[in-house]
């Protein structure tokens, strides 16, 4: 099964702010079940407010970020490489 996770922030007839990202429900041992990141885009870090963010948050998206990096690395060019570096680093 595929879901999408569109958490947002919108202010009526100003703007909106909307992170989707869409993950696979795949099983874990002992039955669980888990989500598996489909999405490999970075997260705009610009955009958040530091000290709003908890550690477990924080934690997840350079855990995030780290994934995100790793995958796409080999597949860009120095320049592509050099962009990815800058919007990845750890938060």
């Amino acid at each position: 099964m595929v879901v999408s996770i569109e958490p947002g922030y919108y202010e009526a007839e100003r703007f909106g702010i909307r992170i989707e990202n869409v993950f696979e429900i795949v099983e874990k041992v002992g039955g669980f079940l888990a989500f598996r990141n489909m999405t490999l885009g970075p997260i705009q870090a610009e955009m958040l407010i530091p000290a709003r963010i908890s550690g477990v948050e924080r934690a997840w998206l350079n855990a995030y970020h780290d994934e995100v990096s790793r995958k796409l690395w080999p597949l860009l060019s120095r320049q592509a490489r050099h962009w990815l570096s800058s919007v990845t680093a750890p938060v």
